[in-house]
């Protein structure tokens, strides 16, 4: 629920232009708090049901960012990688 209600705030015109000024780095707070493997997770999972594709685009792009530079989710950043690539791939 409150991964949901985060995402949520991203959304419109507002919640994407904040999004994309500083989404990258509300998540990597989350995983810094919430652990970076769980944090991305679930992210995942919402995304796998959304019908929002731009907003599902520019999250999985931020989401990737993080996974390619951030030291929040060590080691795991290759499987959640493989998730979000084969989840971005669907579409």
């Amino acid at each position: 629920p409150v991964l949901v209600a985060f995402l949520d705030r991203l959304r419109g015109e507002v919640g994407a232009e904040l999004l994309q000024r500083s989404g990258s780095s509300m998540v990597r707070r989350l995983c810094g708090a919430l652990g970076g493997r769980q944090v991305l997770a679930q992210i995942s999972s919402i995304l796998q049901t959304e019908t929002d594709l731009a907003f599902a685009a520019t999250l999985v792009q931020a989401l990737n960012l993080i996974l390619l530079t951030g030291p929040e989710v060590g080691i795991q950043s290759a499987c959640c990688l493989l998730m979000l690539t084969s989840l971005n791939g669907c579409q």
